[in-house]
């Protein structure tokens, strides 16, 4: 809605909570006042642009991204905690 037009990487735990927390946010707002900012459409449209990365998955990015990977690990701690690693030609992150 706003023009959002790059990727958007996430595991598929965080990509589950970001999407029931808008749905509710957006429900929550709905109940109790005009609320137009957005709706459903728009939390779906935007869920939908969204990679969804397994763990361990290494990703090889495209575009402005060319020569660089990330690949997500499992933090361990929280449901959905991540550890970005990122590398590019020369250097890992």
């Amino acid at each position: 809605k706003l023009g959002l037009n790059c990727p958007i990487y996430a595991t598929l735990p965080v990509f589950k909570m970001g999407e029931m927390f808008m749905y509710d946010l957006y429900q929550s707002h709905v109940l109790f006042q005009d609320f137009e900012l957005f709706d459903l459409d728009d939390v779906d449209a935007a869920f939908g642009m969204v990679k969804k990365l397994k763990y361990q998955q290494v990703e090889v990015l495209q575009g402005k991204g060319t020569g660089i990977q990330i690949q997500a690990l499992n933090a361990g701690h929280l449901i959905g905690g991540t550890v970005w690693v990122i590398n590019t030609d020369q250097e890992e992150f």
